[in-house]
């Protein structure tokens, strides 16, 4: 879910003078995008380098094998 959609369902369940009086549960919406986005980030890293690391190692004993004859 977008940041804003998020604030949409927040002001269409909660009314102003909650989020007035609570007004870190705007700051929770926005961490917990933050992180979502992060965590999307982190694993898309992780599924590139794992699959250089594959290649790398299908590739590791033809090198060697190739060096040493």
């Amino acid at each position: 879910m977008l940041l804003w959609e998020k604030f949409d369902a927040l002001a269409s369940s909660t009314s102003c003078q909650e989020i007035l009086e609570d007004p870190y549960c705007l700051m929770d919406i926005v961490f917990e995008i933050l992180y979502a986005r992060i965590d999307r980030l982190a694993w898309d890293l992780a599924r590139v380098y794992s699959q250089e690391e594959e290649v790398r190692s299908n590739l590791t004993p033809m090198i060697l094998e190739h060096e040493f004859t």
